[in-house]
């Protein structure tokens, strides 16, 4: 909510985010001398790498933009039940239980380095529409073997990024009586089950107070939460899978009545501008018919029975060159006095 995207923004190396790129065909060379052009686009929100977060594409020859970030598309989905977005999660490893406030095994939820854990949230609220959890996926692995210990757990970070949730209902936004981790551990390499994420409610990690039973931005971002091994375990124990369903409804199969589910159609909540950033000449030559001229046509179908009609209008050279044809939307009787206006941008 609130942000505005560029291709060049403010505060940045233009000669590093300001150019053109091509995208081309494996199949058809012939569309590769250079390709279709795009520039990429980014909000203005630096990174410690110096540079803005890309979110899309824009083409300004097929006069399209296109947003491939995975929050943006969620929150332009009706059926997401949200029109802003989420951030990703900070992850860090930690030696197993020595994290203040949380008991757990002494081994820790990560083993060595073959074995991985997928982890994103949501945030639960008892009194409005329950929305989609947050569609960046953060991935860590475990520790080296070679150094002791070789288990660690997962700490959890935000940063200061929820400039829209609000705890006293005073401002526009959202709010959340509840934060849930949902996490799935794997072997180094493979990509996660979608039937195997598991819920794990950490909103008692929070430090501080809620405010009418709503999570306070302060509280959130100003604490590290933790997920070991006892925690995870128990939720795979306690069979707490992760079903979108129950939160958001989802068209079943053979459904009687079919609803529309994810990317059946989007809203753009914005407006677009655009600048050209060239300067364009454009010469406008009118061509005037007298009442006696251009009455005949060189069609040989054409009969002196049948009234003329124009289809085109042509500019030629003191040579005798033709330069310029310019076409009518339709065909136009010839009659009278006319006036054509020819349009030519270089």
């Amino acid at each position: 909510m609130g942000q505005t995207f560029y291709v060049d923004p403010d505060g940045f190396a233009k000669e590093k985010l300001f150019k053109p790129h091509y995208i081309e065909s494996n199949v058809n060379n012939d569309m590769n001398n250079p390709g279709i052009m795009y520039y990429h686009l980014w909000d203005d929100n630096p990174n410690i790498n110096g540079f803005p977060n890309r979110v899309g594409k824009v083409w300004p020859d097929l006069k399209m933009i296109t947003f491939d970030d995975d929050e943006i598309i969620a929150s332009l989905s009706y059926k997401s039940n949200r029109n802003w977005t989420l951030p990703a999660p900070k992850l860090g490893l930690i030696v197993p239980n020595t994290f203040n406030g949380t008991t757990g095994s002494d081994t820790g939820l990560l083993s060595g380095t073959t074995e991985c854990l997928w982890l994103t949230y949501r945030f639960n609220h008892s009194a409005f529409t329950e929305s989609l959890h947050c569609n960046y996926y953060t991935q860590i692995c475990g520790t080296d073997p070679d150094c002791p210990p070789d288990t660690a757990d997962v700490t959890v970070r935000f940063g200061n990024e929820f400039p829209f949730l609000f705890s006293d209902g005073s401002q526009s936004g959202f709010s959340a009586n509840d934060i849930v981790l949902l996490a799935q551990k794997v072997v180094s390499g493979e990509k996660p089950d979608p039937t195997e994420w598991y819920e794990v409610d950490v909103t008692n990690q929070i430090s501080g107070t809620s405010v009418n039973g709503n999570i306070t931005v302060s509280g959130l971002t100003g604490s590290t939460l933790i997920l070991n091994k006892t925690m995870y375990d128990d939720a795979v124990s306690n069979g707490d899978v992760y079903d979108l369903s129950n939160y958001i409804e989802l068209p079943k199969n053979n459904d009687p009545e079919p609803t529309l589910t994810f990317g059946d159609e989007y809203y753009f909540y914005g407006n677009i501008a655009s600048d050209i950033q060239a300067t364009i000449y454009v010469m406008n030559y009118k061509c005037n018919l007298g009442p006696t001229q251009f009455l005949t046509s060189q069609n040989p179908t054409w009969s002196t029975a049948d009234s003329a009609y124009i289809t085109e209008v042509g500019l030629y050279d003191l040579n005798k060159e033709l330069m310029i044809i310019s076409k009518i939307q339709s065909p136009e009787k010839r009659q009278g006095i006319q006036q054509y206006t020819i349009k030519l941008d270089f």
